[in-house]
């Protein structure tokens, strides 16, 4: 991607493509000649002219989460124009030379002075952003484009521990941030990124042998493929079939659960994306897929609906192979799967920025974030529990009441009895739970995504849980930099 070359007229052809406007679409080209005349004396730390990364920054929007608001793509371009320039510029020059829509879209992406709090980072800035999610969900769109850019280009960067720092606050803020608002393709190509600085070392050695599997895989899937997309469309489900790959993120983090990267079955696996509308075309498309091969599990992700994330996942058996992971999704469901929030603007039954806002606003995360701010706590305070309650990974499970709850990733059964049922515990005593009809003894098994668990009032002792070695990865500062991150992320 760093070896495209993006101009003003690769973005407006984009504008066009997608129905926008002449008139908005001279409204970018005039924040684009502005942005050039504002940083025309500026260079990147690459040696490049400082235009180059407000483009890549409009133009990630477009690419990486399909927005193709053009009030936003105004605003990519001249997010730095007020903080970084040598010219002065200011939010009310973009109101009355573009409109006031993308001068307070670019106030809210301009940082302020700093705080550096405890742990080093920006965090009245980051705050700032964070809590712009509340106001404008258009805003962490450009945050979030500018970090992919700034994290494309970090090579560039003169001090390596200036690198890992960056790569350290992206994985820590930016991906959570991205989850929030359910931009999964972004999410993943930061952590990606992110862990290339962080432990170089044990990326590079998944990288490698990722690729060394990859034609084992590749043999038995694409047949598969191919005969799966006929039987759906036997079943008069029009579909897209395809092979799809676990990310390096993704795939160090199982090996930090005590897997090693041979025994992950699906490390590539086959996603058919349906055109049908309805969500109970995922279940119709399940038959013939498990008429065919032995079924060893399915997981129903569709109704357990966390950060706008949906999907039907099957796993089959195949004889000589072993376990194939199919998941299945409508084409609605996969681009909110993808592009998050602004899927929901390329869905056939497309909804206006209003009513995305309005689902921004109603996510668990903006929820959190409005609790701590009811708090009236200081800067420090403020972030630290920013940190401990909504930047940390969450998952979903059923309770007895057959609710769907959020709870964080990482969670015992200890610490979901303790938040939603303390009254049961006498003296490190425990009620038995059932756990997807099974009575769990330990009460330190961790709870997984998709769990139902209900509560008897059989009494019953504290267990010991076994400690994962994580003997696959090199021993390298790196190593320990993201076990210290993904800790953080998953039990803060």
């Amino acid at each position: 991607m760093n070896n495209e070359v993006v101009t003003i007229e690769t973005i407006l052809k984009e504008l066009e493509k997608h129905n926008i406007s002449l008139e908005k679409r001279k409204e970018v080209y005039k924040a684009y000649e502005i942005s050039k005349e504002i940083h025309k004396n500026q260079k990147r730390e690459s040696g490049e002219p400082y235009i180059i990364h407000p483009l890549w920054v409009a133009y990630i929007v477009i690419k990486y989460m399909k927005f193709y608001d053009p009030d936003t793509i105004s605003a990519a371009l001249l997010h730095d124009t007020i903080e970084d320039a040598t010219i002065h510029f200011t939010k009310q020059d973009i109101a009355r030379l573009i409109n006031p829509t993308v001068a307070e879209l670019v106030d809210g992406v301009t940082n302020i002075p700093k705080f550096a709090a405890e742990d080093g980072m920006d965090a009245v800035n980051i705050i700032r952003i964070i809590t712009s999610l509340k106001k404008d969900f258009r805003i962490i769109i450009i945050k979030l484009a500018d970090r992919i850019h700034n994290m494309m280009t970090l090579k560039h960067k003169k001090v390596p521990e200036k690198r890992v720092k960056k790569a350290i606050e992206t994985m820590l803020v930016y991906v959570p941030l991205a989850k929030a608002i359910g931009a999964y393709q972004v999410k993943n190509l930061l952590e990606d990124l992110s862990l290339k600085y962080i432990d170089p070392v044990n990326y590079n050695i998944i990288k490698d042998r990722k690729e060394e599997l990859e034609d084992k895989f590749i043999e038995e899937l694409q047949p598969m493929k191919e005969k799966i997309s006929n039987d759906l469309l036997m079943e008069n489900l029009e579909n897209e079939v395809i092979i799809r790959e676990q990310t390096i993120c993704s795939i160090y983090k199982k090996i930090l659960e005590g897997t090693n990267i041979e025994s992950i079955f699906n490390l590539y696996y086959l996603k058919a994306i349906l055109e049908s509308e309805e969500e109970i075309a995922c279940h119709r498309a399940l038959v013939p897929i498990h008429y065919n091969y032995v079924q060893h599990s399915t997981e129903d992700h569709i109704r357990e609906y966390t950060n706008f994330y949906q999907t039907l996942n099957t796993n089959i058996v195949v004889p000589n192979f072993g376990l194939v992971r199919i998941k299945v999704r409508t084409k609605a469901m996969e681009l909110v799967c993808k592009y998050g929030i602004p899927g929901f603007l390329l869905r056939k039954k497309s909804i206006s920025l209003k009513e995305a806002q309005a689902k921004v606003e109603d996510s668990l995360f903006v929820q959190r974030l409005s609790q701590i701010e009811g708090f009236n706590l200081d800067i420090e305070e403020q972030w630290k529990k920013i940190k401990e309650e909504a930047l940390v990974d969450h998952i979903v499970v059923t309770n007895e009441n057959n609710q769907t709850i959020q709870i964080k990733k990482g969670f015992t059964i200890s610490d979901y009895i303790l938040d939603y049922y303390p009254e049961f515990i006498t003296k490190n005593r425990y009620p038995n739970i059932i756990i997807n009809g099974e009575v769990v003894k330990d009460v330190r098994t961790v709870l997984k995504n998709g769990d139902r668990i209900q509560l008897n009032r059989e009494i019953i002792n504290d267990s010991s849980f076994h400690v994962i070695q994580h003997s696959s990865l090199e021993d390298t500062y790196g190593l320990e930099d993201m076990k210290k991150i993904l800790q953080y992320r998953q039990t803060t």
